[in-house]
């Protein structure tokens, strides 16, 4: 096979591919686009930023502020928190803490759009997906959050509670 040839089967799989998505999610063509552009440019947020001496909010805003240069408008569009609530928080979490991030490569990532349901603090939502989705301890998640195990704990089950897992 030469690489004329599996040039046009990677387009035709690709074709299969977009066809079959919007089928099966009801898609037009704008939304499918849009779709595939803001999963290449999601934002992520590493669990090495997290310390003891801000809070969660505090540290993903501050994170969001300093480290990819967002605007409080789109930091609060992407928390489903207020204007007001994100500039308050990141204030607090200036004075706090007055340096920049340092990203580290271990720990994972935490992906932005976890913080899309406003019925979870930002706790409860990054305790809920990683326990849910990468199968984490308590323990681990406690370890990578810098935060007491009991409170990792009470965080899953009041996520859980609101959720109706069980």
């Amino acid at each position: 096979m030469d690489s004329k040839q599996i040039e046009e089967m990677d387009k035709n799989f690709i074709l299969n591919i977009i066809s079959s998505m919007k089928e099966r999610y009801n898609l037009n063509e704008k939304e499918l686009i849009e779709l595939i552009l803001s999963q290449k440019n999601e934002i992520t947020i590493p669990t090495s930023i997290f310390n003891n001496t801000l809070g969660p909010l505090e540290t993903v805003v501050k994170y969001l502020k300093e480290n990819i240069d967002l605007r409080f408008s789109e930091i609060s569009r992407l928390l489903k928190r207020s204007s007001t609530t994100i500039w308050i928080t990141y204030r607090n979490a200036s004075i706090k803490y007055h340096d920049k991030f340092i990203i580290s490569d271990e720990g994972y990532n935490i992906p932005i759009f976890i913080f899309e349901d406003d019925q979870l603090s930002i706790l409860e939502a990054i305790v809920l997906y990683f326990r849910t989705n990468l199968t984490l301890s308590l323990k681990q998640i406690s370890g990578l959050l810098k935060r007491d195990n009991r409170t990792i704990w009470t965080c899953y089950y009041r996520a859980k509670k609101k959720k109706n897992i069980k």
